[in-house]
């Protein structure tokens, strides 16, 4: 437990409760009685993020988001619920603090994405999906499904997105001009 409040990894507590009762035992004790860890290879082991993964973010420039109303949504194309984007910015995920709250599905993220809108050197509005997740996005595409993993896209409208994997509802983004 002492491992754990300082905020080392499961793995690591585990080694350390290991040597621990080895000692006390003076190494007398069976090893099938040593405690075990089964861990999925892609958890990490750590419980609470680490206090420098905490740090406040800084937003982007003001010049890169548009700061008029944009005019998109993302539609459900299985209730035709909509959200609409606002100040140029959506959120998207599990977690309730985002615009857009997902149902828990494979590879959904608490934070997954950001869809956000640029003005163009032309002047132009432009959207782009911004994916912050471990197991990516899916966007449709004239060639069909594209996976994004931790990278920033441009989405056109009409575009079908599936956030985690190809199992997950489709949403639908669409642009009206306004």
């Amino acid at each position: 437990m002492q491992a754990l409040a300082e905020r080392r990894s499961i793995d690591q507590a585990v080694a350390i409760a290991r040597q621990q009762l080895l000692t006390l035992f003076k190494f007398n004790q069976q090893a099938w009685t040593l405690p075990v860890l089964y861990m999925h290879p892609d958890f990490d082991g750590e419980l609470i993020q680490p206090l420098i993964e905490n740090r406040t973010q800084i937003p982007m420039p003001a010049s890169a988001v548009v700061a008029k109303p944009c005019y998109a949504t993302l539609r459900s194309t299985v209730d035709n619920r909509m959200w609409y984007i606002e100040s140029g910015l959506m959120r998207v995920g599990m977690s309730v603090e985002n615009d857009v709250v997902l149902p828990a599905g494979p590879g959904v993220s608490r934070k997954h994405a950001e869809i956000f809108c640029r003005l163009s050197p032309t002047g132009e509005q432009q959207y782009f999906l911004r994916d912050i997740s471990r197991y990516g996005t899916w966007i449709s595409q004239t060639n069909g499904w594209q996976q994004v993993t931790q990278q920033e896209v441009p989405i056109p409208s009409g575009s079908k997105i599936k956030f985690g994997t190809m199992e997950n509802m489709p949403l639908e983004f669409l642009v009206s001009q306004g």
